[in-house]
């Protein structure tokens, strides 16, 4: 046997790298999360450590240690898992490079990263600005039936926030409703609004 080892032609390289994290998104990790690359092997695999193994790189970090690869029950399928640490700041793309080495000892190394289409971003958002005001002619009073709204600013883009309003040191738990200001589209502006009852 004198052919390298290889990923099979119908694991798109693009997709044998998934996160894991509570089934909100394959394609995003944060903090917390495990990315997992899996794919199969054109052939089997040398089963002895340090033979097949991956290097991982987020965004322009330092290249991670090699990762050994293990076998998993599926026939010459792979696998090896990227934790972020709870308190993980690193944030950019995930890309890999492998080493596979077959039975005869054929050995296949990437001479560079392959972007996994996974996107590591750790950071939490923060609030930039924020106004209270309502309908009311005087915009810092309100009294029933009119409808107070808070704008505000995100430092990134982000999924629909959710927004507690307190009135007289009371939170509403209901009521208030949140979505994007005016023509925004890049999820970093939002409007959040509750009725005077």
């Amino acid at each position: 046997d004198t052919t390298d080892p290889g990923i099979a032609q119908d694991d798109a390289e693009a997709d044998i790298l998934s996160a894991v994290n509570d089934g909100d998104s394959t394609t995003l990790a944060k903090a917390g999360n495990t990315v997992t690359l899996k794919f199969t092997a054109t052939e089997e695999l040398h089963g002895t450590a340090d033979h097949n193994t991956v290097v991982f790189k987020v965004g322009e970090g330092a290249d991670k240690d090699a990762i050994n690869l293990s076998a998993t029950d599926n026939d010459n399928e792979y696998k090896a898992d990227l934790v972020f640490a709870a308190d993980s700041t690193e944030t950019g793309s995930i890309k890999f490079k492998l080493k596979l080495t077959d039975l005869a000892g054929n050995e296949k190394e990437d001479a560079a990263f392959t972007d996994s289409g996974v996107f590591a971003d750790t950071t939490a958002p923060t609030v930039d600005t924020a106004v209270l005001s309502s309908d009311n002619t005087d915009t810092s009073l309100a009294m029933k039936d009119d409808v107070v709204s808070l704008v505000f600013t995100t430092s990134k883009a982000m999924q629909t926030p959710e927004v507690t309003i307190s009135i007289g040191g009371t939170a509403l738990e209901s009521g208030v409703t949140v979505e994007e200001t005016g023509t925004s589209t890049d999820k970093t502006k939002w409007t959040a609004t509750h009725t005077v009852v």
